[in-house]
């Protein structure tokens, strides 16, 4: 009996993974996001939280938010994610683009590697990506990190809004909702971190549809950990926590 049931369970593994990989076809992507990080949040929480001690990595450019990926999505929030579990990020294929990639999607935790953080945006959402033809390979893919980055830098639109970090101050993040909406003419979606009962902001994501237009991200536009009565902190400094 044994003999007979590894066949069929391997078969059966086999039809399974089959079936994952046609889950969604293009026709399932309804809007591409285009999530970007404030990289002092991100590496108050590393210290923080996750590996005590540890150092970062923050760009040269003061006010530069760098991207966190870009995600495919269906229009009531669900995103689609890997789409292919076998399709590895190859580092040959973005060897052209690494310099500028290992800025506008840099890593900020020092002990970690880049490519191991953009083959995992690979795997899960670059992969469904490649779904949609002008994301199909892994050079387009992450080339329009790199172009949308400098295409909707959001340290210059906060700039622009008279936002700056402060590492003491509180803002209502409508504030940096209504900053970006300025630029773009469209709602984005703002989340923060959370650490030690003070929220930070750490990410905004612009939506866009399938020609690449912005529109309304159509969810929450204030994440609930933005949510405290005091507001929420763009902080200046790494150091932060301690002010």
């Amino acid at each position: 009996m044994c003999g007979i049931i590894l066949p069929v369970t391997i078969l059966w593994l086999s039809l399974h993974h089959i079936h994952a990989r046609k889950l969604y076809t293009s026709k399932d992507i309804d809007v591409i996001v285009l999530a970007q990080e404030w990289p002092v949040a991100v590496c108050l929480l590393y210290k923080h939280e996750i590996y005590p001690g540890g150092r970062c990595h923050l760009p040269e450019q003061k006010n530069q938010w760098i991207v966190h990926g870009i995600w495919p999505r269906k229009l009531e929030g669900k995103y689609l994610e890997f789409c292919d579990d076998k399709w590895h990020l190859n580092p040959r294929n973005v060897e052209p683009i690494e310099s500028e990639l290992n800025k506008a999607q840099m890593v900020v935790y020092k002990e970690d590697k880049p490519y191991v953080f953009w083959s995992h945006e690979w795997l899960r959402h670059g992969t469904c990506a490649a779904l949609f033809e002008p994301l199909n390979t892994q050079l387009k893919y992450f080339t329009k990190s790199i172009e949308w980055n400098q295409k909707y830098a959001i340290g210059d639109m906060l700039e622009a809004a008279n936002i700056f970090p402060n590492d003491r101050e509180y803002l209502d993040p409508q504030k940096i909702a209504d900053a970006v909406k300025a630029k773009t003419g469209k709602d984005p979606m703002v989340g923060c971190y959370k650490i030690e009962g003070v929220s930070y902001l750490q990410e905004v994501r612009i939506c866009m549809d399938k020609q690449f237009n912005v529109m309304d991200c159509k969810v929450p536009v204030i994440d609930d950990w933005c949510l405290s009565p005091k507001g929420v902190i763009y902080a200046a400094s790494e150091w932060a926590l301690y002010c």
